[in-house]
């Protein structure tokens, strides 16, 4: 067993403590608000490996040795490719304004939302491994991903999408869903 704070918080500004992902033997995590960072440790001893200033806004997500991850206000933040193993800063997308990312197969995929108000958009942004765009799909945020297809959330509704094409499967009807947000959605063996 072991503790670490991750980050001290100025007196009066409390830091919050984003997701937290690990892979074998690591465990990455970040600290939003006023001091933030996103950080690496050996999980099985809490030894720090690494840490970078920047307050994430995105729930992050780990594929391929890199850790994937949004930083700034949201709808407008500029999403990060970072190397897992050094927390190398190597790819911005600037203003992507994405709110999550998911990855499956050899895709990523971003959950973005920019406007605001009324005039509040989402889309999924489907790239791959090496950072290239191939799809978009509108008016939907990722709720899930298997390796084949990707399942896309709007409120009351879940739509399928090939994940190579971004071409709809199929779309159901779920009176009720309101939850937009990551979690909202999970995926086992072929079920969703």
């Amino acid at each position: 067993n072991w503790l670490r704070t991750a980050v001290a918080a100025p007196a009066g500004q409390g830091a919050m403590l984003g997701g937290m992902i690990i892979d074998g033997s690591r465990l990455y995590t970040g600290v939003n608000g006023v001091g933030g960072s996103y950080q690496a440790f050996d999980a099985g001893t809490g030894i720090s490996l690494w840490a970078r200033p920047g307050a994430f806004t995105s729930v992050p997500c780990l594929a391929f040795g890199t850790l994937y991850l949004s930083s700034g206000p949201f709808g407008s933040a500029d999403s990060f490719a970072v190397d897992a193993a050094n927390g190398f800063q190597f790819r911005v997308l600037p203003k992507l304004g994405a709110i999550g990312w998911t990855a499956a197969g050899g895709m990523v995929y971003a959950s973005v939302l920019r406007g605001g108000g009324n005039a509040l958009r989402a889309t999924i942004r489907a790239y791959t491994r090496f950072g290239r765009l191939v799809w978009v799909a509108h008016d939907i945020l990722v709720g899930a991903a298997l390796d084949h297809s990707v399942f896309g959330v709007a409120p009351g509704v879940l739509d399928a999408r090939d994940s190579a094409t971004g071409h709809r499967l199929w779309k159901a009807s779920l009176p009720g869903l309101q939850s937009v947000a990551p979690g909202a959605v999970a995926v086992s063996g072929d079920l969703v």
